[in-house]
């Protein structure tokens, strides 16, 4: 029995007994999904120029604004197509995931990224190849302060990534 109890012991000891959290869960038969970086804003705002009919560039400033108390989670993703066969990846399978479990889709058009000069990752079906750029989520202020996932999940494939914000720090 005492060396039962040592065994025991020593195994606490040598494994540690604190749980290690798992920061991608990957159990995708087609697709390989990394998060580059996450970055979270209030606002965004750039330059739009357009030529006009006398040739002359007209600059319009763009402000792009989340719903009150809500901010843009910017990630730059890498999606790829692993394995050949009929499976596509579909934003609607894709989504953000708070502590509480509350999800958040992808903003239904975060076209403005482009303009912002991020480079944006189209927002059809996937069904083929790598594609890198960046998507637009809007969530909460007060949930990016805690823990988010990434999460897609479909028929044959479940991704799970931790989101590590960047400028997690400027949250306000």
């Amino acid at each position: 029995m005492k060396k039962f109890i040592l065994l025991l012991l020593l195994t606490v000891i040598f494994t540690g007994c604190s749980k290690k959290e798992e920061t991608i869960i990957d159990n995708s038969e087609y697709w390989k999904m990394e998060i580059k970086n996450a970055l979270v804003c209030t606002t965004m705002s750039g330059v739009q120029s357009s030529v006009q009919y006398d040739g002359n560039i007209l600059e319009i400033p763009l402000e792009e604004m989340p719903e009150q108390g809500n901010l843009f989670l910017l990630m730059n993703l890498n999606i790829e197509k692993e394995k050949s066969g009929s499976s596509v990846f579909s934003w609607k399978d894709l989504c953000i995931i708070d502590e509480e479990g509350n999800s958040y889709k992808r903003h239904p058009n975060d076209s403005f990224l482009e303009i912002m000069k991020y480079k944006r990752i189209k927002a059809t079906d996937i069904t083929l190849g790598q594609n890198e750029g960046y998507v637009c989520f809007e969530i909460p202020i007060e949930k990016a302060k805690g823990n988010l996932w990434l999460n897609y999940s479909s028929e044959n494939d479940e991704i799970k990534a931790k989101i590590k914000i960047e400028n997690k720090g400027e949250i306000k």
